[in-house]
């Protein structure tokens, strides 16, 4: 589940200045400026925040997804919605992994990727059990293991 951070207040990140090395490090795929996101899509007025990712385990297949965190209570509840949308057509194309904000992980795919989606959730499953909360994420995403799949259920 994602839980929200407990330096956001209502401008922001109240430590902004001192914010850890792993938020200063982290580039969301809106500020990369993937061709898929317009200006609008910026995550405080979407209410959704991505990455590119690909999962990689050791003598596994690497597995590349789009993780999406929902950063707004209610960003996917409009079905006339942009984030919606763009997370409906997300999903015709990647794999995702879909963090709701406080309900939880879904994983989505079309139909000939819905193998890859379960591997995700394996994976996801796995990781969780491995890890020890303050480590290092086994994922390979270089973020704390609470940040990245410590909310996972």
């Amino acid at each position: 589940m994602f839980t929200r951070c407990g330096n956001l207040c209502a401008e922001g990140c109240s430590i902004y200045a001192e914010r850890p090395v792993t938020c200063r490090a982290f580039v969301c795929a809106w500020l990369r400026g993937d061709a898929i996101l317009a200006d609008e899509d910026r995550p405080d007025q979407l209410g959704l925040m991505l990455e590119t990712c690909v999962s990689e385990r050791l003598g596994e297949a690497a597995i590349q997804y789009v993780q999406i965190w929902e950063t707004r209570r209610g960003a996917l509840d409009d079905v006339d919605s942009r984030a919606l949308a763009l997370v409906e057509a997300l999903s015709e194309r990647w794999p995702i992994r879909l963090q709701g904000y406080q309900t939880g992980t879904v994983y989505l795919a079309p139909p000939h990727m819905e193998h890859l989606a379960d591997e995700l959730s394996r994976r996801a499953k796995a990781t969780a059990v491995a890890a020890e909360p303050g480590d290092s994420c086994p994922c390979g995403s270089g973020r704390v293991f609470e940040a990245c799949h410590g909310g996972e259920s």
